[in-house]
C-alpha cells in the first residue's frame, strides 16, 4: 500500500513526517519498562524530549494537540514521562479578532449580537484551539458565557485528520501497530470525537444529560443551555458566579465543607460513568470551579464518552478489586477488558495484574486508584493484551478526579469511597435497569425472541432430518491453527517429492546412457543433488521454527 500524497496537502505530511523522525525512539509501544515511574526520575533527556513533544504538537495545531491528549491517556502506547507532559498539553491560543467573533455568532444565530445581547465582552474569559468564550448579557439580564468555535477550525481539523487517517492507514499497512494498539480505529475514534466536539449542539445535548444525573447532588450544578441562543457553532450558557479551583486560594480551601465537596464529585462522576454510561475524562480543576454559594460548578463538557452496559459491570468489580487489594480477581476482570494478542502470555499477565494489585497503597505517597488503572492498561499493552479503551478513559477520569478531589481535601481517599459508595451504585444501577424503559425494552426483545421460536426451532429439525445440518465453531487464534497445518501439509509434501527424487534417481542409475557425472548417469546425479538440496531445506526450515 502506498501512502495517497496530494500535493495539497503535502505540507501536512512533511511536518508528520518530520513530528515521527524527531520523536520515534522516545520509548514508544513499551511502557511496560517504565510503569514505575520514579525509576528514571533523574534522567534530564526524557523531560527535554518530552517538552519538545508537546511544542510540536501545539504549534501543528488543534488536531494534533486533541492526538496528544489522547495519548496521554493510553499507559500501554505512552511512556509515563511522556504521558505527564503530554496530560499539561494546553491549548491557549492568541484570541480571534472580536469582529471576526461577532461575525461568527451573527452568521450561526441569525441576528446581530447588539440584538440578541444588551452587552458582549470583546476580551474572552478563555481562548482555546477550538473555540473561545466569551461574557455577555442576556435582553432580559441574565448573565451568560457564549462559546463561539474559531472560524475555519472545522475546515482545518478535518483536513487535518484526512492526512493522519492516511499515515495511519499506511503503518497499519506496513507495520504491526493495528494489531497490537488498534491505531487506525484509535485515530477514528479521535475523529469521531473531535467532530463532536465540533458541534456545540451535542455539548448542550451533554450538558443537559450532566444536569439531570447530578440534580439529586445538592453540592453540585451544571450551567444550563439558553437553547434559543445556542446553534452548531455557538453555546450561550447561564454564566456561574465563583472562580476555578485551580486558581482559589489557600485560604479559600480552609472554608467551607470541602470535604463534602470532594466525596459528592467522587461519586458523581462514578454515577455518571458505572451507572448511566456517560464519561466526562476531563474533570481537572481547571474544568471546576467553586462558585460563590459553596457549591461545585463542572464546565467545559465537550469531551463526552459512552460506557456499553457489559463494561460498566466489568469496571465496577475492577474499582472493587483494586479498592480491596484483590490481585486474582482484578487479574480476571483486567483480561476480560483486553482483546488478546498472538504473544499474550496469559499466565505472566495474571501474576502481574495480581501483584500490583496487591501492592496497590493508597495512601498520599503511594498509589492512587487512577494510577493503578493506568499501570493495569500498561501492564496490559506489555504482556499482549490490548486493553479496552473504556479501561485508559476511565483511567483517565480517575485520576483527574483524585487530583482535583485532593486540592478540595488533602485528606480525601478515592478507595475509602469507592468501598463505602459501591452497595449504592449496585443498587442505582439495578434500579436503571429495572426501570418501565429497560423492563418494555427487554419484554420486547423475549416477544420477538417467543415469536420466531417456532420457526427457528422448526427449520432445525429439518436440516437434521435432511442431513443439512451444519455447525460453525470460532476458535480462539484459528489463524495460527490453520498456519501450523498447513506447515505440516507442506512438510509432508515436501518429503513426499524427495522420497519421488531418490527412488527417481535410483531407477535412473540402471539407464545407460552417454550423459554422466563423474562417471555416473548424468540424470541419477541431477535428481540425487535436487534431494539432497531440498533435504537440507526442510531440516533448516525444521530447526529454525523450533528455535523460534
Amino acid at each position: 500500500m502506498s501512502l495517497p500524497v496530494s500535493p495539497r496537502n503535502l505540507k501536512r505530511y512533511v511536518d508528520i513526517a518530520r513530528l515521527i523522525a524527531r520523536h520515534w525512539n522516545a520509548g514508544w509501544a513499551a511502557p511496560g519498562s517504565e510503569v514505575d515511574e520514579s525509576a528514571r526520575a533523574d534522567e534530564p533527556d526524557d523531560d527535554e524530549r518530552s517538552a519538545r513533544l508537546s511544542d510540536d504538537l501545539e504549534r501543528m495545531g488543534p488536531t494534533f494537540i486533541k492526538l496528544g491528549q489522547l495519548l496521554s491517556t493510553r499507559p500501554d502506547i505512552t511512556p509515563p514521562r511522556l504521558r505527564k507532559d503530554l496530560a499539561r498539553l494546553q491549548s491557549e491560543v492568541t484570541p480571534v479578532d472580536p469582529d471576526e467573533i461577532r461575525e461568527a455568532i451573527e452568521r450561526e444565530l441569525g441576528a446581530k449580537v447588539s440584538s440578541l445581547f444588551s452587552e458582549f465582552e470583546p476580551v474572552p474569559l478563555a481562548t482555546a484551539s477550538l473555540a473561545q468564550v466569551h461574557a455577555a448579557r442576556l435582553r432580559d439580564g441574565r448573565p451568560v458565557v457564549v462559546k463561539v468555535r474559531r472560524p475555519g477550525v472545522a475546515e482545518s481539523v478535518r483536513a487535518d485528520m484526512s492526512v493522519v487517517g492516511d499515515v495511519a492507514g499506511w503503518l497499519e499497512a506496513h507495520t504491526s501497530l493495528e494489531d497490537r494498539f488498534g491505531l487506525s480505529s484509535t485515530l477514528r475514534d479521535l475523529g469521531a470525537a473531535v467532530e463532536r466536539e465540533l458541534d456545540y449542539r451535542l455539548e448542550a445535548r451533554n450538558l443537559d444529560r450532566i444536569r439531570r444525573i447530578v440534580s439529586g447532588y445538592d453540592r453540585l450544578v451544571v450551567p444550563e443551555v439558553i437553547a434559543d441562543y445556542s446553534s452548531t457553532g455557538v453555546l450561550t450558557m447561564e454564566r456561574i458566579a465563583g472562580v476555578n479551583l485551580g486558581r482559589i486560594s489557600p485560604l479559600r480551601r480552609l472554608e467551607g465543607d470541602h470535604d463534602a465537596l470532594a466525596r459528592q464529585l467522587f461519586r458523581a462522576y462514578l454515577d455518571q460513568a458505572l451507572v448511566h454510561g456517560v464519561v466526562h475524562a476531563d474533570p481537572h480543576p481547571g474544568n471546576v470551579m467553586i462558585t460563590d454559594d459553596g457549591r461545585l460548578a463542572l464546565i467545559d463538557l465537550g469531551m463526552i464518552a459512552t460506557v456499553p452496559s457489559a463494561m460498566r459491570d466489568r469496571l465496577l468489580r475492577l474499582i472493587l478489586a483494586i479498592a480491596e487489594g484483590e490481585g486474582s480477581a482484578a487479574a480476571r476482570i483486567g483480561e476480560s477488558l483486553g482483546t488478546p494478542l498472538e504473544d499474550f502470555d496469559a499466565e505472566a499477565f495474571r501474576h502481574a495484574i495480581a501483584t500490583r494489585v496487591i501492592l496497590h497503597d493508597s495512601s498520599d505517597d503511594g498509589d492512587s486508584l487512577g494510577r493503578t488503572f493506568a499501570q493495569l492498561t500498561a501492564l496490559s499493552g506489555a504482556h499482549g493484551l490490548r486493553p479496552d479503551p473504556s479501561l485508559a478513559l476511565l483511567g483517565k477520569t480517575l485520576l483527574n478526579l483524585e487530583e482535583t478531589g485532593r486540592l478540595l481535601a488533602p485528606d480525601f481517599e478515592p478507595d475509602r469511597e469507592a468501598r463505602q459508595y459501591a452497595p449504592l451504585l449496585l443498587l442505582k444501577r439495578a434500579e436503571v435497569e429495572a426501570s418501565p424503559t429497560a423492563a418494555l425494552r427487554k419484554s420486547l426483545a423475549v416477544k420477538d425472541l417467543l415469536a420466531t421460536l417456532p420457526d427457528r426451532a422448526e427449520r432445525i429439525l429439518d436440516q437434521f432430518e435432511s442431513g443439512d445440518f451444519r455447525t460453525r465453531i470460532d476458535l480462539g487464534g484459528e489463524d495460527r491453527i490453520v498456519r501450523a497445518l498447513t506447515r505440516v501439509a507442506n512438510r509432508i509434501t515436501e518429503g513426499l517429492v524427495l522420497a519421488a527424487l531418490v527412488i527417481g534417481a535410483a531407477l535412473m542409475f540402471r539407464v545407460d546412457t552417454t550423459f554422466r557425472i563423474f562417471g555416473y548417469p548424468g540424470i541419477a546425479m541431477i535428481l540425487f543433488g535436487l534431494a539432497t538440496l531440498g533435504g537440507v531445506r526442510v531440516l533448516w526450515t525444521i530447526a529454525r521454527d523450533d528455535e523460534g
